[in-house]
């Protein structure tokens, strides 16, 4: 391992890079740019390649697999964006696939509880548990998929994925830039 320590603080500086800039693209417009992914897919993928060889790039593109991978299950649920899975795709690519996974993790974490408190802020928070209970019984006990279909597409809460992603991003540097004691 030629790059070590040194690579995946490269990696976590240009990842820091990336994800401020898509946090003011997306806040502005509620769209992360094809060109800001792709830039940090490509520099993920030549940089660890360079700095390890095939082991580097191997690394790099499983951290892009990863990322891409839970990502569109996510899309598929139609709970984040196509930016977002591009965007999360370069993070792995930058950083690995055990540090997007951190992130993601923390990203739907961060997701629930500003969608809980923009609920409270509306009012909206009784309201919804109560729909959202009914709609699960529905479903559960009488297999009543249309009334479950309507209450997820019915009057969405929206609000961009990277007010969950950065608070994410940073918990997991946080936590990675942390000395381990053994």
């Amino acid at each position: 391992m030629k790059g070590g320590m040194s690579l995946a603080v490269w990696g976590l500086g240009i990842t820091t890079v990336v994800m401020a800039i898509a946090l003011v693209t997306d806040v502005k417009s509620r769209k992360i740019p094809n060109w800001l992914s792709m830039s940090g897919i490509a520099a993920g993928c030549i940089v660890s390649a360079i700095a390890e060889g095939a082991s580097g790039f191997g690394r790099s593109f499983g951290g892009l697999a990863a990322g891409f991978a839970i990502m569109l299950a996510l899309y598929a649920c139609r709970v984040v964006g196509a930016g977002d899975v591009k965007l999360f795709a370069a993070i792995g690519a930058l950083s690995g696939a055990a540090f997007v996974v951190s992130v993601t993790v923390y990203a739907i974490v961060y997701a629930g509880v500003i969608g809980i408190v923009l609920l409270l802020l509306r009012r909206q928070f009784v309201r919804r548990v109560i729909a959202a209970g009914l709609a699960a019984i529905g479903l559960l006990a009488f297999r009543d998929v249309a009334g479950f279909r309507l209450y997820v597409r019915s009057d969405l809460l929206t609000f961009p994925f990277m007010l969950a992603a950065v608070p994410a991003f940073a918990t997991a540097a946080w936590q990675w830039l942390q000395p381990t004691f053994a």
